[in-house]
């Protein structure tokens, strides 16, 4: 009886020993990742006449992790929107440029479209937005 408590008891042990390392190496790795931090999430375009085709924006990001940012890719929710961004990795302290382009032509009123960020770091997904209003252009 006494070897069955003892060898339950060893094996509790061992579980409990594997477990916290795994722990430790968990916390390892969320030490050593990147970071993204914009300069802003929305663009104002203001007033943009409708001859102002393509209308251009920039949003800066700064990792301001511990290791390299990966900007995996940008999406638009419309054809009329289209992302730009380096496929470069951004190491920490540096910083790279997401540039956006809207096509103003034909598409006279308010603009409200939104850009999302897929990258490296865990459990985040980013949101860029342009706003705005096109106007007629007096031609």
């Amino acid at each position: 009886m006494k070897k069955i408590v003892f060898l339950l008891l060893l094996a509790v042990i061992s579980v409990n020993f594997i477990v916290a390392q795994d722990g430790e190496t968990e916390a390892k790795v969320g030490e050593n990742s990147p970071k993204a931090k914009f300069d802003t999430l929305t663009y104002n375009y203001g007033k943009i006449k409708e001859s102002d085709t393509p209308a251009k924006c920039e949003f800066v990001v700064k990792n301001i992790g511990t290791a390299p940012l990966i900007i995996q890719s940008a999406r638009a929710g419309c054809g009329c929107t289209t992302p730009e961004y380096s496929k470069e990795p951004i190491l920490p302290g540096k910083t790279s440029k997401i540039y956006i382009s809207y096509d103003t032509k034909g598409r006279v009123g308010p603009i409200n479209k939104t850009v999302t960020v897929f990258t490296n770091v865990p459990d985040e997904v980013y949101k860029l937005k342009i706003v705005g209003e096109v106007i007629r252009s007096k031609e």
